[in-house]
């Protein structure tokens, strides 16, 4: 990445936006995480309580289709010279996209987590139910 080095950021926090290629280069990396993660949280919402694991993606087609069309415009922006321009943005490397998907992947994991306690508590309560019956 085109950074400032470790000690110019400590001296002035702000640094790290002079220049078109650094803002360019932050504002593509906070676009694509935002991106990422609301693409990831959709496909999580197949579902309220089963895992998306478990589910064939195919089991909606028109959601794979509203996840794959922004997805695809999004990638449009970083390998379309005018797209890029037009809004100020640098093209990530691999590295910058695996940070992108190291900070969005947790979300997903999160969702998971939180239907896995849903699904806890559900059959907990459905437990407890059938035993006072």
């Amino acid at each position: 990445m085109y950074l400032p080095s470790l000690p110019s950021l400590q001296a002035n926090p702000c640094a790290i936006f002079n220049g078109a290629a650094a803002k360019g280069k932050v504002q593509a990396l906070a676009l694509s995480t935002l991106v990422a993660v609301q693409m990831l949280k959709a496909l999580s919402a197949v579902s309220m309580s089963a895992s998306m694991f478990t589910l064939s993606p195919l089991a909606n087609p028109y959601l794979i289709l509203g996840v794959l069309g922004p997805s695809l415009l999004h990638l449009a922006v970083f390998r379309v010279p005018a797209l890029t321009h037009l809004m100020g943005l640098t093209a990530l490397d691999a590295r910058e996209w695996r940070v992108v998907a190291a900070l969005a992947g947790p979300v997903l994991l999160l969702e998971e987590l939180l239907k896995a306690v849903e699904r806890l508590r559900d059959a907990r309560k459905a437990n407890s139910a059938a035993a006072h019956a």
